[in-house]
């Protein structure tokens, strides 16, 4: 940032105020400047599931505790989403000997689960695809039998086994 020096200002006379910029910088050339340069060099902060979560959290109607929770259980996600404690061992290190209850934490961490994208903050693929199956507006006989798969022939299903299924 450059210090203004000038000592002798009249307001009507903009021109010749600011003419000393106009030296310091005429040794760059901003015809040779291309837009696609200034964007690659442009700094930004990088978007990452958790602070799409967290702002998910500040736009709803949770309690400022609930809020609280939610933000501590982002805290044990991964790059994929999936918790790496399970929410048992997330309560022992965070809530053991406070106020908040088992039963907040995992209402929250379901609330969690319901965020976009469904089914993050889940312990693993087959508990977060049936998070995404019960969020679906499909016909409940068609989810019933989906649920029915992903809970009983889970293993069986990623090893492509589909004549033990059926």
């Amino acid at each position: 940032e450059k210090e203004d020096a000038c000592e002798d200002f009249q307001e009507d006379n903009c021109t010749e105020h600011y003419l000393h910029y106009d030296k310091d910088f005429s040794h760059i050339n901003t015809s040779k400047i291309s837009t696609t340069e200034v964007i690659e060099k442009t700094s930004y902060e990088e978007d990452t599931l958790q602070k799409h979560l967290l702002w998910q959290i500040h736009l709803s109607n949770l309690s400022d505790n609930d809020k609280s929770i939610a933000e501590s259980i982002t805290d044990y996600l991964n790059n994929d989403g999936y918790l790496i404690k399970d929410i048992l061992d997330i309560f022992d290190d965070l809530y053991l000997n406070t106020e908040t209850t088992l039963d907040e934490v995992i209402a929250v961490q379901h609330f969690l689960q319901r965020l976009d994208p469904a089914g993050t903050c889940s312990k693993n693929i087959q508990e977060s695809l049936l998070v995404q199956v019960q969020n679906t507006n499909a016909n409940p006989n068609i989810k019933s039998k989906i649920c029915i798969l992903l809970n009983e022939f889970f293993q069986e299903y990623t090893e492509n086994k589909t004549k033990i299924i059926l």
